[in-house]
């Protein structure tokens, strides 16, 4: 994170705070510690799809050298019947 955008989180969250006083309403209203991902399972889910991503990479480069596989034996199939 870049310090510009950590000073605008900052404030962001500071101008949230004093928003919240006037208001009378706290930033942690609603907040729900059961429906937060641990660190752990945050990390598989990014491992899982950076394995996805690879995988679907190379069926998408295997299944271009197919089809233009079958493009050329049609040709060959077409210029031979020629």
């Amino acid at each position: 994170m870049t310090f510009m955008s950590h000073m605008k989180k900052e404030s962001t969250r500071k101008a949230f705070d004093k928003q919240s006083k006037v208001n009378g309403t706290s930033r942690y209203e609603g907040y729900d510690p059961s429906k937060v991902k641990t660190d752990f399972e945050e990390l598989k889910r990014l491992r899982n799809k950076k394995k996805n991503r690879t995988w679907n990479l190379l069926k998408a480069i295997f299944l271009s050298l197919a089809f233009i596989l079958v493009i050329f034996m049609l040709l060959n199939l077409f210029i031979g019947i020629l």
